[in-house]
This record gives C-alpha cells, structure tokens and sequence, in this order.
C-alpha cells in the first residue's frame, strides 16, 4: 500500500505506534491525546488515517531514541568558534569524533529545512524527551516525546527517508550525554589538546593563531585575551593547564614575546578563572 497509510503502516510493521499528526504540520490532530492514542494495529491506522494527515510516532512505547539536529540559529559559544561548524550535523560530527565514533548507520530520516532523524534502539537507558541537553541544536526525541515520520509532508517540503535500516542500539556516550540532567563537559583522562574535545581543540588552534598574528603593540593584550578565552577549558577539566601553556607560549614565541612574558599573563589569565 502506498501513500501515508502505507508509511504509517510500514512504521507499525518495526513496532513503533503511530498516531495522526495535522495535516502539513507537526503537531498532534487538533484534539488528539497522542501520549495515550496511539496503535501499531493495522485496522485503525487504516481508519485513523482513512482522510490523510501527517504521521507521528510516539518514541517511548515503540522503543525509540531518536537524535533530532536542527539547522539554522547562531551558535553559543565555544561552538561559534569552531571552523566548519554551522549545524547540528556538524556539532554531532565533532562530539562522535571526540568519542571515537562516527556518523551513524542506523535508520535515517531528513526533514523539510535540511535537519535529520537518527533512529536508535532505546534500550534500559530511561532516556527521556529534551531539548539542547546534549549540545545546541541537537534534541532529543524519546520517553516522552514524539518524532514526525517519513512520508510526511508540510509546506517546507518532506520527510524522507535516506536509510532504511533497522535502528542501531544508542551508543554509550550519546546515552550517557543525553541522560543527564545538565550537560557536562567531555573529560578525557590525557587532558591535552590532541585528547580534548575536538571543539576544545580547534578553540586552542584559533586562539593560539590569533596570538602568533597580532602585532606589534597589541601582542600582550591579545595573549592575555586569549589565554583567559582558553582557561575556562582548564577550569571545566577539559583541557590541561601546562596544555594550555606549551600551546600559547609557543603562540607569543611567534609574535616575539619572550617565555617569562608569556607565562606571566597566562598564569594571570588561568588565576583570574580559578578566583
């Protein structure tokens, strides 16, 4: 069967339970209680969606933790600093880097404004529905929650489907960033840049950089400003002290101030963070 009843149906087909979503929209039908209505039962799915609409899948009861990255928005720091960086898709790719894993293959859906759907197996994690958690413009969709299904569509354009496999287990540390109750930084036991977080790293290159280029007058200033920048990585326990220091010294080396200089306003910079 083809059309929406077909999508919904093959969406009850893996087990998740579906329920109508407004018709171009991604809301809930007008008056449907979809955290109690919902059903992987063919004959109502038939009846339910027997005048079109869009499709919901309600993540809790069909076992789904579903990633949600958003598109468009300016960043918070320290993701505005980070080159090549615009989106949830390219913050998702810096966090899996940085816990040696990847973009995943598992079931895979896009959605009208360029966003994507990662599809996982819940599991015993007792993840819950929210929002920003793990990182800007990365949402989560699960107990609690509901996700927009392929075969949708709203004035924007659709949802699609890029990869049809069945969901993969959540990996461990998506599992355990989105679990929290605050987002916490990444720690590393070797916490020096090559360790760090990849946004940690790319943050120490730009404002190491930022200091070997400064000239002559304002070299001072612009450690002092970039070291202080870099000392909240120190004071989160992402990035090492002496890290830092090998890293900016080498820095003002470049611009011409002299070792003492440099690590005079670094030690200022990483006691002003600490008081």
């Amino acid at each position: 069967m083809t059309g929406v009843i077909g999508q919904a149906l093959a969406a009850a087909d893996r087990g998740w339970h579906v329920f109508p979503v407004k018709d171009g929209g991604k809301e809930p039908r007008p008056g449907w209680k979809w955290a109690q209505w919902h059903t992987t039962d063919r004959q109502r799915i038939t009846e339910w969606w027997k005048d079109g609409g869009n499709i919901g899948i309600a993540c809790g009861p069909s076992g789904l933790v579903v990633i949600d990255l958003d598109v468009g928005g300016p960043l918070p720091p320290p993701w505005d600093t980070v080159p090549g960086v615009t989106d949830g898709s390219d913050i998702y790719t810096v966090l899996a880097e940085a816990h040696d894993d990847s973009w995943p293959d598992t079931y895979t859906v896009t959605t009208p404004r360029g966003g994507w759907h990662f599809y996982f197996q819940a599991g015993d994690h007792g993840i819950r529905n929210s929002a920003g958690q793990i990182a800007p413009m990365i949402d989560v969709r699960a107990d609690g929650g509901f996700v927009v299904a392929a075969g949708s569509v709203r004035p924007e354009g659709a949802y699609e489907l890029i990869s049809d496999c069945d969901p993969v287990p959540l990996p461990e540390w998506l599992a355990g960033l989105a679990s929290k109750a605050k987002p916490e930084p990444l720690r590393r036991t070797e916490p020096a840049p090559a360790k760090a977080a990849a946004y940690v790293r790319a943050a120490v290159s730009a404002e190491a950089e930022a200091v070997a280029r400064a000239p002559q007058g304002q070299r001072n200033d612009q450690l002092n400003k970039s070291a202080y920048s870099i000392a909240r990585f120190v004071q989160d326990g992402q990035l090492g002290a002496d890290a830092m220091t090998e890293a900016l010294t080498a820095a003002a080396l470049r611009a011409g101030l002299t070792a003492a200089e440099a690590h005079r306003t670094i030690g200022s910079a990483l006691k002003s963070r600490h008081t």
